[in-house]
């Protein structure tokens, strides 16, 4: 019993081993946190690989602490790395899934502890699931997650590393603590050249050789700026891969040990003495540890150890202490959580059907000793019990729906929706559930949906939901997918069947209702839609694009004032949204409140420089406003973007001759012309310029006379601006008796309110009868 209460108080925070003197402390200029998104530790080199294609990682273990077993607490990126920075397991910090938890502000983070201790924060991350929207900017002075292609969800090793470098450079002559996650060992696996062509047929392991690179190069720009002997450098993941063991192809569903084995190697300032620690710790110790290096208490209470302790001694005997994992993905599938509680040999998974295994004689977890062994079981069960009493969050609920477009690109990373997972702190085992092994083939055949979903493999896609359903009609998200294929081949009334088949399985899932609210807009049924996204926001409140699409609807119906007012509630809750800015701009000039309407485009440029529309719309007010300088400066913008915009073009083009700068317009004109050749008006805009310039080379008279003559034909002779024009054609052709023909008929059309445009014609005449072409002065 006495052994046991040791273990409990392990587990409940006991955070550093009582010495009779402290440890003692490093003082590094910079500490560099690396986390290598789902990197199994059996696939490095320094873990034993061979042959091993990780020689930075192997090098840096070469010079410092390599932790040999290392148990992450959850095969999920956000529940892990929430862990990672705040030593917290999940049931405490009450992240337990990607996407629909956040990390609450009451819990306290590494970077917040060294941010009050004097250091320079900065974060960079690789993958939208680690967005600042789950919490985990907490800390940082300066948190990327912003991609160059900023309709991406992820980015290449290449990428981070210029922004930690970059940050690095900056940073060099402050107390900076780095963080930096790589996420190219996640599945799809793509690696770039020459790595994919030296390991074609593992791809998985080409991913884990090219960020090796990656870090290589972070290594020797320390080295190059002076800081690598006094850095504090520590490489982590938050979870493996299964690569098909156990029947799983990638990660978050089993908690075996291919999915929550992962690296943990430390590199101490102005040491290169390795060292190898075999007692099982895990991600959960990180931030301790880093803190207790240091010489700084992280505040209580916390499940993570400090472990600096074991890494200055001399000898490291075993510590025997139990580590804690879970997964609740199988709650989408109406089955049990697995939650496991791992000792040096031991590791107990807590379902339907328990499992036991035995990792020194099993290292692959194969054979369930369960039944043969009831007395452990019990214990080990005892154990997670006690745990999960002892561990409640300090938050009131982590719980987030999230937008449809963050909804979308979790699944675009392969990470499969649903209903939200119970937040019950303990996750309680109901005997009436599935057994999670029972059900894996439902998630197995979920995960493939949404890769035929993302290749626009539709016929695939909905065969697999078909199927799912066939074993299980109370799966929500297959009737989900199934109205996302119809809304792709824009069969709306099929998206709307299996939309309310969803809603009758989840009567409170918003997003169901807003996609539901789509589908019957896009058929016509404004008030019905109406009615689906008030719903919407009767369950959840807080979703920006509910109130956006809610706000068009409800101007578009005649109710500005309350749609307006949901727009700017949009753009409240996702101010970083470009495309809620611009929406409520567009609404916002169109009811001419255009000074607002000009901030909200502005807002719309801030976040992304390359929005043409915002560019566009933007110069249209400048334009009105007689601010043509700046209007022309948008054009020039929304152009170099999209060349093909001929709107733009051709407003571009009408701004500069109205400036003078008619050679520069010409180019404009005539872009806008190949791309829109039956536009009158741009015919007889090249056409005036082609006739009338002072300069003899640019001048075309054929061309002129060509393009003048479909515009007034087009419009049977009956505009007198186009005949005004062709009769400058003519005479430029030295036509000169069709020239004078052509105005006096064009005077006879205008109306009593076109004296300018009578008095110009006029002028024009008189020249043509003394046989004399009009020229422009520009």
């Amino acid at each position: 019993m006495r052994a046991f209460v040791t273990t409990l108080m392990v587990l409940a925070g006991c955070t550093r081993f009582d010495l009779p003197e402290p440890p003692p402390t490093i003082q590094p200029t910079h500490i560099v946190l690396i986390s290598i998104d789902t990197c199994r530790a059996d696939h490095l080199g320094c873990y034993g690989r061979s042959p091993s294609f990780t020689p930075h990682l192997d090098a840096l273990a070469e010079q410092g602490i390599l932790f040999k077993n290392v148990i992450a607490p959850a095969p999920l990126t956000l529940p892990s790395h929430s862990s990672m920075l705040t030593g917290a397991i999940p049931p405490y910090h009450g992240v337990r899934d990607n996407g629909t938890f956040y990390l609450d502000s009451a819990h306290v983070t590494l970077p917040e502890i060294l941010k009050d201790n004097g250091f320079v924060t900065g974060g960079i991350v690789s993958a939208f699931v680690l967005d600042s929207r789950y919490g985990l900017d907490q800390g940082f002075s300066d948190y990327n997650d912003r991609f160059d292609n900023q309709d991406a969800v992820e980015r290449q090793g290449e990428e981070t590393t210029r922004y930690a470098i970059d940050w690095l450079e900056r940073h060099g002559e402050d107390k900076g603590f780095l963080f930096l996650h790589y996420f190219d060992p996640h599945m799809d696996y793509a690696a770039p050249a020459p790595w994919n062509e030296r390991i074609p047929d593992q791809p998985y392991l080409a991913e884990i050789a090219y960020t090796d690179e990656c870090v290589g190069k972070l290594i020797q720009k320390l080295k190059d700026l002076e800081i690598y002997k006094s850095t504090l450098l520590i490489v982590s993941s938050d979870h493996g891969e299964m690569l098909g063991e156990h029947g799983e192809v990638t990660h978050s569903y089993f908690i075996y040990k291919s999915a929550i084995r992962v690296p943990w190697m430390i590199k101490l300032p102005g040491s290169t003495d390795p060292k190898i620690i075999d007692s099982l710790v895990g991600v959960v110790d990180i931030a301790p540890t880093i803190c207790g290096l240091l010489g700084i208490d992280m505040p209580a209470p916390i499940q993570g150890m400090d472990l600096s302790s074991q890494i200055w001694q001399k000898t490291t005997a075993n510590l025997q202490r139990p580590q804690y994992c879970e997964s609740v993905t199988p709650t989408k599938y109406n089955a049990n959580p697995l939650l496991s509680v791992v000792n040096s040999q031991w590791k107990y998974i807590h379902t339907t059907r328990p499992e036991l295994y035995d990792l020194r004689s099993d290292p692959g977890e194969t054979t369930n000793l369960a039944d043969q062994e009831p007395v452990l079981v019990t214990d080990m069960a005892r154990q997670l019990e006690a745990l999960l009493q002892t561990v409640a969050p300090p938050g009131e609920n982590a719980t987030l729906v999230h937008d449809e477009q963050a909804l979308e690109s979790l699944r675009s990373l392969g990470y499969v929706g649903g209903a939200v997972p119970n937040n019950d702190t303990r996750f309680s085992i109901d005997s009436t559930r599935n057994d999670p092994k029972d059900v894996f083939q439902l998630h197995d055949l979920a995960s493939q949906v949404h890769g035929h979903y993302t290749h626009k493999e539709y016929a695939q896609a909905r065969a697999i939901c078909k199927k799912i359903l066939s074993l299980a009609p109370g799966i929500s998200e297959a009737h989900f997918m199934l109205a996302k294929i119809a809304m792709e081949e824009n069969n709306y009334a099929k998206a709307v069947k299996h939309l309310s088949q969803t809603i009758t399985i989840h009567p409170d899932d918003p997003i169901a209702h807003n996609r539901l609210g789509r589908a019957l807009w896009e058929q016509g049924h404004l008030e019905h839609a109406i009615q689906a996204y008030r719903r919407a926001l009767e369950i959840h409140p807080l979703l920006p694009e509910v109130h956006g699409d809610l706000g068009v609807l409800l101007v578009r119906t005649g109710e500005q004032d309350e749609g307006i007012q949901h727009l700017r509630q949009a753009v409240e809750l996702k101010p970083e949204s470009g495309g809620a800015q611009r929406l409520l701009a567009d609404t916002l000039s169109s009811q001419k409140q255009l000074t607002e309407a000009s901030y909200h485009y502005n807002q719309a440029i801030e976040i992304n420089a390359k929005d043409t529309t915002a560019h566009f719309n933007l110069a249209r007010i400048f334009s009105a406003q007689q601010r043509s300088t700046e209007a022309i400066k948008h054009l020039r913008q929304a152009i170099t973007v999209n060349a093909e915009l001929g709107a733009a073009q051709q407003m571009l083009a009408e701004l500069l001759q109205a400036k003078g700068m008619a050679l520069e317009a010409l180019v404009h004109f005539q872009y806008a012309l190949e791309l829109n050749p039956d536009s009158v008006a741009l015919m007889n805009n090249v056409a005036w310029i082609l006739a009338t310039h002072p300069d003899g080379d640019v001048r075309q008279a054929e061309k002129a006379l060509r393009l003048a003559k479909r515009a007034a034909e087009q419009t049977n002779h009956a505009n007198p601006h186009l005949l005004d024009t062709l009769a400058a054609a003519y005479a430029n052709a030295n036509q000169y008796t069709e020239a004078v023909k052509t105005v006096t008929t064009g005077l006879m059309l205008t109306k009593p309110d076109q004296e300018a445009l009578n008095k110009q014609m006029r002028a024009h005449l008189e020249l043509y009868q003394r046989r004399k072409p009009y020229r422009e002065s520009w």
